[in-house]
């Protein structure tokens, strides 16, 4: 077992999964890859075969009943937090390109007290983290990864807001973890969602932001 896990729901997209892997093996020696794909995916046995070809020890291909971006996340995450010290949540249009990207991420957490979030550059923005790295006690803590409320927008703002609140987000600029966009019918699907999610996230802001970083901070104060 790795010291992180990144936790990647797909759908349709086996090739971008391949391309994770590759890039994964190449930066990185202690990260394992979890894929959630839904039973419905027209590409299923594509990705099954991505798997078996590319993945090692430690790297998962679940499949399950049609799930969004947040429920799988939130899904894997809960499950896993207690086997892992850090957890990640990238898509599968990520690139992992800075040898030693996972450790470098890490270290930012811990150079914070061990709590936390850190994200590379990934060619967008810099202000929110789209692929993030943070460590599991806030998933224990909250118990979810992704704001619940939300299916598949803005749950970077809650991370960066939540990081902000607590002062321990750090933005490793000279890291670099490719966000390679592509417009298809996946991106269409979760796209019809946004304004539905924005308007649940700034919601959270208004009632719930306070009590989760407190709980947090309860979680973490010894004693």
């Amino acid at each position: 077992m790795g010291d992180l896990l990144v936790i990647v729901p797909s759908r349709g997209r086996p090739k971008n999964i391949a391309r994770l892997l590759d890039s994964i093996r190449k930066t990185s020696l202690s990260t394992d890859l979890y894929v959630c794909v839904d039973d419905d995916d027209p590409e299923l046995q594509q990705y099954h075969y991505v798997m078996d070809e590319a993945g090692r020890d430690g790297d998962i291909l679940e499949v399950g009943s049609r799930k969004g971006l947040t429920e799988w996340t939130n899904e894997i995450a809960v499950r896993r937090a207690g086997e892992y010290q850090y957890l990640a949540s990238f898509g599968d249009d990520h690139v992992p390109i800075t040898p030693g990207w996972d450790k470098a991420l890490i270290r930012a957490i811990n150079d914070m007290g061990g709590t936390g979030f850190s994200y590379p550059w990934d060619g967008t923005r810099e202000d929110i983290p789209e692929a993030v790295v943070m460590s599991s006690n806030i998933v224990k803590a909250l118990g979810w990864m992704c704001e619940p409320s939300l299916s598949h927008w803005y749950v970077d703002n809650v991370w960066a807001d939540i990081g902000r609140a607590l002062g321990c987000l750090r933005h490793c600029r000279v890291i670099k973890v490719d966000h390679v966009w592509k417009g298809d019918q996946t991106s269409k699907e979760s796209g019809e969602k946004t304004l539905t999610d924005r308007d649940a996230y700034y919601q959270w802001r208004k009632t719930r932001m306070i009590n989760d970083v407190k709980t947090i901070i309860k979680f973490n104060t010894p004693g």
